[in-house]
């Protein structure tokens, strides 16, 4: 999933109408700034443009101090689609896939449905968006055993991690009793050999 562009209107800690392009941004992007600049409410609002909800926060919560309603806005590729959200407080989410409207029976089936269009799971996205100043201070002298233990916490990839390292073992093991099995049967044909003189 590529994140294009995010446009926020009054939401949280963003007044007025801020649009966020990273179309021309590669790599991790990493956003700084002091306290109350927004970074944060920019991470709640990709979590809330993409799923509807956001831990501990209800609707009217999001809505800038003292404006009326907000708008979040995001222009996503996900896969070969090109997905577009809008979600207010006040008025119908809409949902464009490849710039064909987006139908469904009901609310939930139309979240659902959306979600089919995503490349990545939902805690993965969650996992990103919450990544600490701090932790991404540290990455980068990070040695690359400490990267992949990161990235596997961070994706969710410990359990498949975990796997693959038994799966290792158990080859190595099967690796071990086959040399030793050859061993025996060398030296059983050796003593056949010897005998059959």
């Amino acid at each position: 999933m590529r994140i294009n562009k995010i446009r926020l209107t009054n939401f949280k800690s963003i007044y007025g109408t801020q649009e966020f392009n990273f179309d021309e941004l590669t790599g991790m992007v990493k956003l700084t700034g002091p306290i109350g600049a927004g970074k944060t409410a920019i991470a709640d609002s990709l979590l809330f443009g993409l799923y509807g909800t956001l831990k501990d926060h209800k609707n009217p919560n999001l809505i800038a101090w003292n404006t009326k309603d907000y708008t979040v806005e995001l222009w996503i590729t996900s896969g070969k689609h090109n997905i577009y959200v809008s979600r207010s407080c006040y008025s119908e989410m809409i949902a464009k896939i490849d710039g064909k409207d987006l139908q469904a029976p009901s609310k939930n089936d139309y979240q659902k449905i959306l979600e089919e269009y995503y490349d990545v799971p939902k805690i993965a996205v969650e996992k990103m968006c919450i990544i600490s100043f701090n932790q991404f201070s540290s990455l980068a002298s990070m040695n690359p055993f400490q990267t992949k233990c990161f990235l596997d916490d961070v994706f969710g990839f410990k359990t498949f991690t975990e796997y693959n390292d038994e799966v290792v073992e158990e080859r190595r093991d099967v690796i071990k009793r086959g040399t030793e099995l050859s061993a025996l049967i060398t030296e059983a044909t050796n003593q056949i050999e010897s005998l059959n003189k």
